[in-house]
């Protein structure tokens, strides 16, 4: 199975500058009235076409896999997301997985555009780090891989971390 991609329509940045041709995500969300981006239309021609490949952390297999993504797919699961879990503006979400793997993407990406809700990134994971942020940073929810919980609760400062502004853990790409 292999994929081409060739010239594709639209880059986006998550951080740093561009150039012609990059659409910066922090520019995109002060350009609109709320910070909300509710059914956006890119230019995509076909709502089921391709137009994110991402990756699993290969838990299922022990090998990492591909995973396509269409509009379709990815807005109607995080409206799913957003609505059973009453996501607002209000909430800040602590992204501990990456934004190139599926939960990571979806989580970080999707469902904080849809709510307008915060999103704060992790650099690199590791739990003691992941720990401060909860403490400096407060978020209302905090999104994670099931090896990446389990590295948190393994933690000598797990117990003493404050969690009461959580609202509750959002986890997805292996069992549980």
């Amino acid at each position: 199975l292999s994929f081409e991609l060739k010239n594709p329509e639209i880059i986006m940045l998550v951080r740093g500058g561009g150039g012609k041709g990059f659409i910066n995500l922090s520019d995109l969300l002060t350009e609109t009235e709320t910070g909300v981006i509710e059914d956006a239309n890119f230019g995509l021609r076909d709502p089921n076409s391709i137009d994110f490949i991402g990756q699993t952390s290969g838990t299922t297999g022990g090998i990492s896999k591909l995973i396509n993504f269409t509009p379709n797919i990815r807005f109607y699961t995080a409206k799913q997301i957003v609505k059973q879990n009453d996501i607002t503006a209000e909430d800040a979400i602590l992204l501990l997985s990456s934004l190139s793997q599926g939960i990571g993407n979806l989580i970080g990406l999707t469902v904080s555009a849809i709510s307008a809700s915060k999103v704060i990134l992790c650099e690199q994971f590791n739990a003691e780090d992941a720990l401060g942020q909860v403490e400096r940073e407060r978020p209302t929810i905090i999104e994670a891989v099931p090896a990446q919980l389990s590295m948190l609760l393994r933690s000598p400062n797990f117990e003493k971390t404050d969690f009461r502004h959580v609202r509750f853990f959002l986890s997805a790409g292996a069992v549980l």
